[in-house]
């Protein structure tokens, strides 16, 4: 109750039937979202067991509602939530200056792109130096830390609260 998957990424839904006159297999299933309304009614097999996989749900908060009918018409229903997330787009960056020396400290910019879910964007920042992962993770490193000679790159990763979005990569 309360995950969040990614837009496309398959939801596999499990679980078990039981009923005190019929078999499992014989009880209806009606499997609903709160978004996109009715998307299946797979049902039990005869040991009660339930398991499918969906990759058609909308982005959003859903509900999802199964609800159980047995062969006199009873019901009983279960619901969970469900956010279907669209990660934050790559970032387009600039690593500043062009040709640093060694007075010079690196910067990186971000031009932000809306997030398709309207969620507020951070970012970020990974910075490898000769192809070794570094301690920075701010959007600069200072002159200080830097020498001649080097190559100095950096990966701006972007999230929306609730999964990251693929990182863009520069280097000087």
């Amino acid at each position: 109750d309360g995950e969040v998957v990614d837009v496309g990424s398959a939801v596999t839904f499990v679980g078990t039937v039981s009923d005190a006159e019929d078999i499992p297999s014989d009880i209806e299933l009606s499997w609903s979202s709160s978004i996109d309304g009715p998307f299946s009614t797979q049902g039990a097999n005869s040991n009660g067991g339930i398991s499918f996989p969906v990759t058609t749900l909308s982005t959003g908060l859903h509900v999802i509602t199964v609800t159980a009918t047995d062969s006199a018409g009873l019901t009983d229903s279960l619901s969970i939530s469900l956010r279907v997330n669209t990660p934050p787009p790559a970032p387009s960056i600039a690593l500043t200056p062009a040709s640093p020396t060694t007075i010079d400290g690196l910067q990186v910019s971000v031009t932000a792109t809306a997030d398709a879910d309207g969620d507020n964007v951070s970012y970020s920042y990974s910075w490898t130096k000769d192809g070794a992962l570094t301690s920075q993770t701010a959007a600069s490193v200072s002159a200080s830390s830097t020498a001649a000679g080097e190559v100095w790159a950096v990966t701006v990763t972007p999230n929306d609260g609730y999964t990251d979005g693929a990182g863009t990569t520069a280097s000087i």
